[in-house]
């Protein structure tokens, strides 16, 4: 199997299409048989975040990504809530700020 299913993925715009592949820098060339971990995970969100969502409920979502790539992702996320109407909730330990700062507001807060 090879990333180029996200390409395949029918009923999804271009420009939607060719964000995420950006956002989450994947390669169509990939054979996903022979990718790390974290490359398989990207393409398995593509594939996920495809189609528009009124609702997303994610666990765990990021846990094989990097820090700048989760940035990234949260910074989609906040687009999307802010461009159409839908929320976004996760529960993920690594979209969590430091110890000390946990009670303050949550970078998705405004989903």
């Amino acid at each position: 199997m090879h990333a180029a299913v996200v390409g395949a993925v029918k009923g999804v715009s271009e420009e939607r299409r060719e964000r995420l592949i950006k956002l989450l820098d994947i390669d169509l060339s990939w054979n996903l048989i022979r990718t790390s971990d974290g490359q398989r995970r990207r393409v398995q969100i593509a594939l996920g975040l495809m189609r528009e969502y009124k609702v997303l409920l994610m666990d765990e979502i990021t846990v094989d990504l990097d820090v700048l790539s989760r940035l990234d992702l949260l910074q989609f996320f906040k687009d999307e809530c802010e461009v159409r109407p839908c929320a976004c909730l996760s529960d993920s330990a690594l979209l969590c700020f430091p110890p000390h700062r946990r009670r303050r507001r949550s970078p998705l807060a405004s989903c």
